[in-house]
C-alpha cells in the first residue's frame, strides 16, 4: 500500500527514502531492488552522518531544496516518536500501523 502511494505519488511530487541504516543498505537493498529508479532520493543516514530521523528527513528535503515551513514534507514511519519529532520540526507525518489503516488515511476517512 506504501509503495504503491509512493510511486504514484512520483508523477506529481518528489520521494524520497530517509533511512537510517548502514552501507549495507546502499550496497546491497538499494541496487537489488532498484530504488534508485523508483526514488528521486534516497539519504542514508550512515552517508549523512545523521541517525536521528526527523533530521535526516529535513537533510533529504534540503536536498531537494524543500523547506517545511514553505512545502508540504510527509513522513510515514512507524515510530511515534520519529512522527512527533518531525511534525515538531514543521513537518507532516502518517504513523503507519497497517495498510488498512493507511488506506482509510488516504481515503480521508481516518
Amino acid at each position: 500500500m506504501v509503495w504503491d502511494f509512493s510511486q504514484s505519488v512520483r508523477k506529481v511530487t518528489q520521494t524520497a527514502i530517509a533511512t537510517v541504516n548502514n552501507d549495507l543498505f546502499r550496497d546491497f537493498i538499494v541496487p537489488r531492488h532498484s530504488l534508485s529508479e523508483k526514488f528521486d532520493g534516497i539519504v542514508n543516514s550512515c552517508e549523512a552522518g545523521e541517525y536521528r530521523k526527523d533530521r535526516l528527513c529535513l537533510y533529504a528535503a534540503d536536498i531537494f531544496g524543500l523547506n517545511p515551513d514553505k512545502h508540504r514534507i510527509l513522513l510515514i514511519d512507524d515510530k511515534p516518536r520519529n512522527i512527533e519529532d518531525f511534525i515538531a520540526l514543521g513537518g507532516e507525518g502518517f504513523l503507519y500501523e497497517s495498510d488498512e489503516t493507511f488506506a482509510l488515511w488516504l481515503s480521508g476517512k481516518l
